[in-house]
């Protein structure tokens, strides 16, 4: 049972130190990194540049088809019976679409891009910070006494970190970000 506690501890210690690391030295290291890669000509690109074409066919609206104003002359005097007209000049017909017609969308190649570019980074901050909340929860004193200001902001601390993996989800997902056509 010694041996356990002892190993306990020896952990915990091992973990503050490399927590205080990260905090004094990596984390600084990890935002110029991030600065860099986000400061480069991939990420300055106008929106005509990182533009792609999708593809994909839209149905034509039938009440395009009309000379603007006709629906104005056609007697009707309420939205109702316009809608009730139109339902029955123009059915809908139809069926469901489950395959596009011109194959898969490819993804677009620009942003993929800079996905595969930040998403290493991303990672391995998201992996940092859950050594940074442990280290966290273990500097958090007992509470002995009724001054408890420090320990406040130290739960604030660990309820922001402990929200990381909740807003990484979307780094993390390799069928949202990964996807290959």
């Amino acid at each position: 049972m010694n041996t356990e506690v002892g190993r306990l501890n020896a952990y915990k210690e091992k973990t503050k130190v490399d927590g205080e690391e990260l905090v004094l030295n990596v984390f600084p290291k990890r935002v110029f990194e991030m600065e860099d890669i986000l400061a480069s000509d991939m990420f300055f690109l106008e929106g005509k540049y990182v533009h792609s074409d999708v593809n994909i066919p839209y149905p034509i609206n039938p009440h395009n088809s009309l000379p603007p104003g006709d629906d104005m002359d056609s007697g009707l005097t309420n939205a109702t019976d316009k809608l009730t007209n139109d339902k029955q000049q123009f059915p809908s017909k139809g069926s469901f679409v489950y395959a596009l017609p011109n194959g898969s969308v490819s993804y677009n190649k620009h942003i993929k891009a800079m996905i595969e570019k930040t998403k290493p980074c991303l990672t391995q901050l998201m992996i940092e910070a859950q050594l940074v909340r442990l280290w966290v929860q273990f500097n958090i004193p007992r509470i002995e006494d009724g001054n408890n200001f420090g320990v406040g902001i130290q739960e604030e601390i660990l309820g922001e970190a402990s929200e990381i993996p909740f807003y990484s989800c979307l780094v993390g997902n390799k069928r949202l970000i990964s996807h290959e056509n």
